[in-house]
Formats: structure tokens, C-alpha cells, sequence
């Protein structure tokens, strides 16, 4: 679990450069709100700092399932802007997206999953869930290809199909997955929620 000398480092989240800048700070500042706006206040908990500010502390659920959201968002305007033929700003949207699912997979595949691993009964369903990831990551390598090539047919057919992947693996996680986590991992929560937020892609 990424550390520092003192302890989980929690710190800005991240964001991936988008081509197009007007929609780099809108992003941004939607994703920052959203966070805000989801987020439950813990009475006496201690606080993440987000964007360079101080930000309440989530349950397992809602700080991983706002991950999910701003996926679709992403992937949704990277589809429509390949249906217009707006190549940059799909490009734009594609990378954020794919930035933002990696360091979502990366956070569930170190710091999660290995946590929730150690309660019995629960591998076969995490193992069925790293297996999706793998399937996810197939689809996205190749719909970026589909994106340099800037063939619109391929790419919406694989997008739709990464989608319905993602909407049903979403499901089973938000609806089975999170909910155990919070309940099983309820005295660490949130230091396992800052062991994902300090997580960051190289």
C-alpha cells in the first residue's frame, strides 16, 4: 500500500491533460463539485485534502462509485464527440477517461481487493472482478487503436461494448463489493480511503 516515512500520503487528486483546454478546467471543477456534493460528513473523522483544500470523508461506496460516474461522463463525451466527428475533443475525453479508470483499477487492484482478500468467502468474486478488469483493458487498448486510426465505426462499436461491460461490473461492485467493504473494513475505512487517494499513476 503506497506510503511515505509518515504514513499514507494524501494529496491533490490528479487529473489527465485534456487537448482541449476550455474543457480541461470544466472537468475539473464538475468532478470537484460532484465529490463535494456526494460526500457524508463524519462527525470527529479526519479530513482528505482534494484540490488543494480541505474535503469531508466518504464511505468506501461513495468515494469509489464517483469514480464510476465520472467514467461514464467521460467515455459518453468521447462518444459523442467520434459521432460528430470531433476528433480532438474525443481524443481529449478518451485519455481522461482512460487515466481515470487506470488509476480507478490500480486503487481497487492494491489497496482494496488485497484488504477485502483476507475475508473468507470473498475470492471468488474478487478474482471475477480482476478478470473484468483484464477484459476492460483489452477493450480500451483497442479503442484507442480505433482512436489514431480515427475509424468511427470501430470505435463506437467497441466503445458500446466497454460500456455494458462497465455498467455491469459497476453493479455488482457498488451493490455487493463496496457495501462488504465498508462493513467488513468499517475501523480501517478511512485509512484504506487515503491509502487510494495518495495512489498515483507513473
Amino acid at each position: 500500500m503506497p506510503t511515505d516515512a509518515g504514513g499514507p500520503r494524501v494529496g491533490r487528486t490528479e487529473f489527465a491533460p485534456l487537448d482541449v483546454p476550455i474543457a480541461a478546467t470544466e472537468f475539473e471543477n464538475k468532478f470537484v463539485r460532484r465529490r463535494a456534493t456526494r460526500r457524508t460528513i463524519q462527525s470527529g473523522s479526519p479530513t482528505l485534502s482534494l484540490s488543494g483544500r480541505e474535503d469531508i470523508v466518504v464511505s468506501i461506496t461513495a468515494y469509489m462509485s464517483d469514480d464510476h460516474l465520472w467514467c461514464a461522463i467521460l467515455l459518453n463525451i468521447a462518444e459523442e464527440a467520434v459521432s460528430e466527428g470531433e476528433w480532438l475533443t474525443a481524443g481529449g475525453a478518451y485519455r481522461a477517461f482512460e487515466r481515470t479508470m487506470m488509476l480507478h483499477q490500480t486503487r481497487e487492484e492494491y489497496v482494496l481487493l488485497p484488504a477485502l482478500e483476507r475475508c473468507p468467502g470473498l475470492k471468488p468474486e474478487i478474482d471475477a472482478l480482476r478478470a473484468e478488469h483484464i477484459q476492460m483493458r483489452s477493450l480500451m487498448s483497442r479503442i484507442s487503436a480505433a482512436l489514431e486510426e480515427e475509424n468511427h465505426g470501430r470505435y463506437l462499436s467497441l466503445s458500446e461494448s466497454l460500456l455494458q461491460l462497465m455498467q455491469r461490473h459497476n453493479i455488482r461492485e457498488e451493490k455487493v463489493l463496496y457495501p462488504l467493504g465498508d462493513e467488513l473494513l468499517r475501523k480501517q475505512r478511512h485509512q484504506v480511503i487515503s491509502w487510494m487517494e495518495a495512489v498515483r499513476l507513473q
